[in-house]
């Protein structure tokens, strides 16, 4: 299978902006329908992303979000994982989970367990114990290979507020993650579209964005 492809997956959440420059878009979902041979809408919401908008260059620091389509991986939080799921792998965090940000090193951007002090280890880090990630789950941003500078942790989880934006990630409200949580489905190769209208006419070409509606 294609990881680049829609067709070769049956879960798919599409991020719509309609302004690369801002942080709004809306979050919807979608499951393939079998029986009518056609994408079904599961779901809606408003969602916040990075505080300079969108990009198809990605570099570390720069507070955008990633265009393109990825996988989605697994989700974690600091609460207990969303019951009934579709058997979405998740994990607890605690105060020895990071997310490494800095390019020096060889755990660049990847998760962590350290119990020792991390500054000893990476000069920039995240904590995953931290509030906006009560839910969250992994999107699969540079990846195979893992390119030094080109962009690290970001992530689906919980905004701040509609008015609210992040340094990457995309964001939504808590009840939203939750539930995305629980429909996921490892079977079905969840994937994850991020684009203006224009960049999802080639990412996923059967969608229609907010601005053609």
């Amino acid at each position: 299978m294609n990881e680049n492809k829609v067709e070769d997956r049956s879960q798919l959440l599409i991020v719509d902006s309609a302004d690369a420059r801002l942080a709004r878009a809306v979050l919807r979902w979608y499951q393939w329908d079998t029986r009518i041979g056609k994408w079904r809408e599961a779901g809606r919401s408003a969602a916040a992303l990075g505080r300079r908008g969108i990009t198809a260059n990605k570099r570390e620091g720069d507070d955008c979000t990633p265009i393109g389509l990825f996988s989605m991986g697994e989700g974690f939080g600091t609460l207990p994982a969303p019951m009934p799921s579709r058997g979405l792998p998740y994990t607890v965090v605690d105060e020895h989970d990071y997310w490494v940000d800095d390019p020096e090193s060889s755990d660049y951007n990847q998760w962590v367990r350290c119990e020792s002090e991390p500054t000893q280890r990476w000069s920039s880090y995240e904590r995953l114990a931290i509030e906006p990630y009560a839910y969250a789950a992994v999107i699969r941003y540079n990846e195979h290979p893992i390119v030094a500078g080109q962009g690290s942790a970001i992530f689906l989880h919980v905004w701040g507020g509609p008015d609210s934006s992040s340094a990457g990630c995309v964001t939504v409200p808590m009840e939203v993650v939750r539930e995305l949580l629980q429909w996921m489905d490892p079977d079905c190769r969840t994937a994850i579209a991020i684009g203006t209208a224009q960049d999802l006419k080639h990412l996923v070409p059967w969608y229609r964005s907010e601005s053609e509606r």
